[in-house]
């Protein structure tokens, strides 16, 4: 029996992410973060969704998307990383070897974000959440490389 859909509202903007399994590296070298944003423009001819932002990191990746109707985040997302999965196993040679990322997406309505990363607790509290309230920015040298935009 398939899952349900995740019901996401077309009328809020929702922080998406994902990992690879087993902490793996989704992106090693530029192509495959060009790869990724191919298949993520592609997605759009197959799901419209305003993609407001993103950021690739080598093991993990954030989307800020806004869904044009109710289901669509689902959807989008469903096609993105099945055609990602697919993709990167041809590329690599690895097809029939599992999973490529570590479950479905996560996603959550950012003004559900701005309101947690506003409690005190949480901003006392930076270890589960370091993602919604990051420390103060560093640089990080040493191979780390992320892509990232803000599409404004």
């Amino acid at each position: 029996m398939p899952r349900r859909l995740r019901m996401a509202s077309a009328g809020f903007v929702y922080h998406v992410l994902n990992r690879a399994v087993g902490r793996a590296k989704l992106f090693s070298k530029q192509g495959d973060y060009a790869a990724f944003l191919n298949v993520l423009s592609q997605a759009d001819d197959f799901v419209p969704m305003r993609l407001l932002a993103y950021c690739l990191m080598p093991n993990h990746w954030h989307l800020v998307l806004w869904p044009k109707k109710d289901g669509d985040l689902s959807e989008y997302l469903r096609w993105l990383t099945v055609t990602h999965t697919q993709r990167w196993h041809a590329h690599h040679h690895t097809s029939g070897t599992g999973s490529l990322y570590q479950g479905r997406f996560k996603s959550f309505p950012v003004q559900e974000v701005i309101k947690r990363c506003q409690d005190p607790f949480i901003k006392g509290y930076r270890g589960r959440d370091r993602h919604c309230c990051p420390p103060p920015a560093r640089i990080r040298t040493g191979g780390t490389t992320a892509y990232g935009s803000y599409l404004g």
